[in-house]
């Protein structure tokens, strides 16, 4: 409790306290506002980048995992930064407000899907894992593919995650999950499956496999359609820029200039606290200072005054001792004062 003391011994420090209950009702209007401007704009956040994969969606147990599977591991959202639901979303907009690496976040909320095309080495790969040209087997087979049909690029996915559930179908719990070190193939039929979608899956690809048995999006028993795992570049950078500026550039900066008001006035108040009573200028400590200089200029002339007449009574003194008649002139009285003497009266003053 000691340390309290020193809020006692420093009146600036006082006046800082003073100021800081003071705005509170003002400061707490603020933060109300900053408040409701956290929770649109995380409303607005899990509506528009709620479905973007982040970190573990791809290693949830059997073909929940194949949605996310599609996405760079580099490109999730960390598990404590993301949209998922409110409450994710009102912890990213506040470490957006702080500047911790919020460029990570909106680099993934731009997320945009790849060209979807068949190039020769995609081709070739899928012929050496499959072991057989696809376009050669008989067309109501369900691998049966050729290079330059439209859907291609769907229709590749749709083989590599068939031939990856197949590879690894009951190691769920392999703790290598969903490439466990024992079954390489995996690894490598999902590679080929995003080179055929690259980036990330638009909700038409998603359903598309969803609708094939390929993906599964239920959620608590509920059967639900799969969204899009992609962003969108314009309106994420509306979005950040908007918040940004309202919250860090506006609000925070209006919190301060409430508190230096509230300093200003306290200042004030304490200079009409100060005023001589009935003067609107005129402060106590320039009348103490007044005062002061006025009393030594007092005493300065009483100072000259009595060395005048102890001149004088000299002067007449002697005058009598040698039996001169003369009178004395007084105004030569202060010119027989030596200035060594005037000097050692004004130093013992």
């Amino acid at each position: 409790l000691r340390a309290f003391r020193i809020f006692k011994a420093l009146r600036g420090l006082q006046a800082i306290i003073a100021t800081l209950f003071n705005s509170l009702p003002a400061i707490i209007n603020l933060f109300s506002m900053l408040g409701l401007l956290f929770f649109i704009f995380g409303i607005l956040g899990v509506t528009m980048f709620g479905s973007i994969c982040i970190d573990g969606d791809q290693s949830q147990p059997g073909m929940k995992a194949a949605l996310c599977m599609f996405t760079d591991e580099d490109m999730l959202f960390a598990r404590q930064a993301n949209f998922r639901n409110l409450g994710f979303s009102l912890l990213t907009l506040f470490r957006v407000t702080t500047g911790d690496d919020w460029g990570a976040v909106l680099e993934i909320s731009q997320l945009l899907a790849g060209k979807r095309f068949i190039n020769d080495d995609i081709w070739n790969d899928v012929k050496q894992l499959l072991g057989e040209d696809p376009s050669t087997l008989n067309p109501n087979h369900i691998n049966y593919m050729t290079k330059d049909q439209e859907d291609a690029p769907r229709k590749v996915a749709a083989l590599a995650i068939r031939q990856w559930n197949a590879t690894v179908f009951g190691m769920d719990k392999d703790p290598d999950w969903p490439f466990p070190l024992s079954k390489p193939l995996a690894r490598k039929w999902m590679l080929i499956g995003r080179r055929a979608l690259p980036v990330c899956l638009p909700q038409e690809d998603a359903v598309h496999l969803q609708d094939l048995g390929l993906v599964d999006c239920d959620v608590g028993g509920y059967s639900l359609k799969c969204e899009s795992t992609c962003g969108d570049w314009i309106i994420a950078n509306l979005y950040y820029m908007i918040f940004f500026a309202i919250a860090s550039f506006v609000l925070l900066q209006l919190v301060i200039a409430v508190l230096m008001e509230q300093l200003s006035i306290a200042d004030d108040d304490t200079n009409v606290a100060n005023l001589v009573p009935g003067c609107t200028a005129l402060n106590k400590a320039v009348l103490a200072r007044i005062q002061r200089r006025w009393r030594c200029q007092a005493k300065r002339k009483m100072l000259h005054l009595s060395l005048k007449s102890s001149a004088a009574s000299r002067t007449t003194s002697r005058a009598r001792t040698t039996g001169s008649k003369e009178t004395v002139d007084p105004s030569l009285v202060a010119r027989t004062l030596s200035n060594d003497e005037v000097m050692n009266e004004r130093g013992r003053g």
